[in-house]
């Protein structure tokens, strides 16, 4: 059987199938619509989403939010829509990502993305100091590409 999958650059006329995808997510519980057209997707010939990222910007720094993808999609997929996501940061001015992981099988694919460790004591994000919430027991990874 042949998959035939392909990548997609999400803006204002193909986000509804975005919308769409996430709003299919239990986790999902509110869509933080500004940040869509960041996105790069993996879309199946049926036009379904298979895969999915964006990032917020704060300043040269890009903060991954929505990283979703089917389990069963072959990580040269992954890693073509990183790869792809990259080029729209840096169009952005984008210049490292960062990353929140929250268990084991989220940072292994960061760090098979090149992202590493870094320590975040002091990390901020929207004015708030990760260390003493809810995030505290996270790692915070880090992806320098230019």
């Amino acid at each position: 059987m042949v998959i035939i999958l392909y990548l997609k650059d999400i803006n204002d006329e193909n986000k509804d199938i975005i919308v769409k995808f996430l709003n299919n997510i239990e986790s999902i519980s509110n869509i933080d619509y500004d940040i869509l057209n960041n996105g790069i997707a993996i879309i199946n010939v049926e036009n379904q989403i298979c895969g999915y990222i964006t990032y917020e910007k704060f300043s040269e720094y890009g903060l991954i939010r929505y990283f979703i993808y089917h389990k069963n999609i072959e990580f040269e997929y992954i890693k073509e829509m990183y790869s792809e996501l990259l080029k729209k940061a840096i169009d952005d001015g984008i210049e490292s990502f960062i990353s929140i992981g929250n268990n084991e099988d989220v940072v292994s694919v960061f760090k098979q993305l090149n992202f590493h460790d870094i320590e975040f004591s002091n990390f901020v994000v929207n004015d708030r100091l990760l260390y003493g919430t809810e995030f505290e027991n996270t790692i915070i990874m880090k992806n320098d590409f230019i």
